[in-house]
């Protein structure tokens, strides 16, 4: 019997000075480390033929800077079939009904019916904007609000100036750190980078990256758009701040897989931009021009649980 069970012991040994072994050879599985943002890296924020590009343009040179970084085109373009995936044939029907002929009330209700298709996809209101992300290095363009929805209107939050200042989030038990909620449901932004010419006896453009480390994240419910209720106030670009900017999920909750983000006139609540499914990793860039839409708002908002995240924007001022 003791023979037997030193032979035991013997092969029990032997594998575990085979795993240790192993495990010596191979370090721990880390998580990777993300690329450096192929426009800083390749000066594009210090271009001086930014501030005479088009929209367009400054899409079409964006996108050359990740073909030239090796990321590679998708499609984000949605059908109506694909869009009304998973939405209920009443609100189909409803939403594609005749608003001109509908009484107040059933204009009401038709214009929640197309906020479903509305917030079910992603579009701005010039066709322009970049998402473009450093874990698939992949990218796509955003499409125009009038191509995807014809004949409807962009949505405008009711009541929407100045409320982003009242708002307070709600301290949640189980979150992680509630000692970081603060007014405007953000947190003090930190500098991470500017660039050293600013200080130039020259006016010239500047690129200043400002990280947001804890940004409460709010649930939102079908349907629902870029109105206060439903999304949280990231940061505002006052008058005159001249563009691109770029927001980047740095990282979410596990359980939370993806975010939506939007630009929103914080005065008038005339909503410009809106991309959903927005995974960490990921960074839209678009020009804006705040002297046309006033105060721009960056929110954010999620269909998962709220939650923290950690956001960046990377912003350009002409230094005029």
């Amino acid at each position: 019997m003791k023979r037997f069970l030193g032979v035991v012991f013997a092969c029990v040994a032997a594998v575990v000075l085979s795993i240790s072994a192993s495990a010596a050879e191979s370090p721990p599985a880390q998580e990777a480390e993300a690329s450096q943002d192929p426009l800083i890296a390749s000066g594009f924020w210090d271009r001086v033929d930014l501030d005479n590009m088009t929209s367009q343009e400054m899409d079409d040179a964006i996108c050359e800077v990740l073909l030239e970084a090796g990321y590679t085109e998708e499609v984000s373009a949605h059908s109506i079939e694909e869009i009304s995936e998973g939405i209920p044939q009443e609100i189909y029907d409803l939403a594609y009904s005749d608003i001109d002929q509908a009484d107040e009330e059933t204009k009401a209700e038709i214009l929640k019916a197309r906020n479903w298709f509305i917030y079910s996809c992603s579009w701005s209101d010039d066709g322009t904007g970049i998402l473009y992300s450093d874990i698939k290095r992949t990218f796509s363009r955003t499409p125009k609000f009038s191509d995807l929805f014809p004949g409807w209107d962009i949505p405008v939050a009711e009541d929407y100036a100045g409320k982003h200042q009242q708002e307070t989030p709600p301290v949640e038990e189980e979150s992680p750190e509630p000692e970081h909620v603060q007014e405007a449901v953000k947190a003090t932004p930190e500098e991470i980078s500017e660039n050293p010419d600013s200080a130039s006896a020259e006016p010239r453009a500047t690129m200043t990256t400002t990280n947001y480390p804890h940004v409460f994240v709010k649930k939102k419910v079908a349907g629902s758009g870029l109105t206060p209720i439903f999304t949280s106030f990231l940061t505002a670009m006052q008058l005159n701040i001249v563009n691109p900017i770029s927001v980047k999920v740095n990282s979410l909750p596990s359980y939370m897989l993806s975010c939506n983000i939007g630009l929103t006139d914080e005065s008038t609540g005339g909503n410009i931009y809106y991309r959903n499914d927005v995974k960490p990793g990921d960074t839209f860039a678009k020009d804006v021009n705040s002297s046309e839409h006033g105060a721009v708002g960056i929110r954010v908002s999620t269909k998962y649980d709220s939650g923290y995240g950690n956001f960046s924007v990377t912003r350009r001022d002409d230094g005029a």
